[in-house]
């Protein structure tokens, strides 16, 4: 169990790690959040693809509309959040991309056929109204880094239940 929150911490450092060091590069050079999200996505890729190949696994999905639904998701709230970065500061961008799991709860129902109990409801409306007060919505000056980290956070809670399914179907390294 101890190993298991090592890694959990660790994997968090890192994440926020590379978050700030995105933040850092785009405000200290002519580098966009595209161009960081593509050098993240490529080295993701080319260590990827490399342990398939040393271990002599096929990737051949059996339900490929779930992993596509996944990529395309996913890296659609990688590139809004490190998007994100460039208008709103690194704890707001990941405070609301980590909303997801509130919309994990709003698509899981439709998606992936899983009944919600009642009482989670409460627990999402709790939640939206802290998503509310986190963005700190004056309608006159609306921050478009916080839309933007909020609309990441929709992309990731469908890629997650995506992820969801496809698991029913393919092994973790497949999706």
């Amino acid at each position: 169990m101890l190993r298991g929150i090592i890694l959990i911490l660790s994997a968090e450092f890192c994440f926020t790690l590379s978050t700030v060091l995105a933040k850092l590069i785009s405000m200290k050079s002519n580098i966009q959040p595209i161009e960081v999200t593509f050098f993240r996505f490529s080295i993701g890729l080319i260590i990827f693809t490399i342990y398939p190949l040393i271990k002599k696994i096929s990737l051949k999905s059996r339900n490929y509309k779930f992993v596509i639904m996944r990529g395309v998701f996913n890296s659609a709230a990688v590139i809004l959040f490190f998007s994100a970065l460039a208008y709103t500061s690194v704890s707001k961008a990941n405070l609301l991309n980590m909303t997801y799991p509130v919309f994990v709860l709003l698509i899981a129902p439709f998606l992936n056929k899983e009944k919600t109990p009642l009482s989670q409801y409460l627990f999402l409306i709790l939640s939206i109204i802290g998503i509310f007060l986190v963005m700190n919505p004056n309608l006159s000056a609306v921050n478009k880094g916080d839309i933007i980290a909020l609309f990441s956070g929709v992309c990731a809670g469908i890629a997650v239940s995506s992820l969801r399914e496809a698991r029913k179907f393919d092994e973790t390294y497949v999706v």
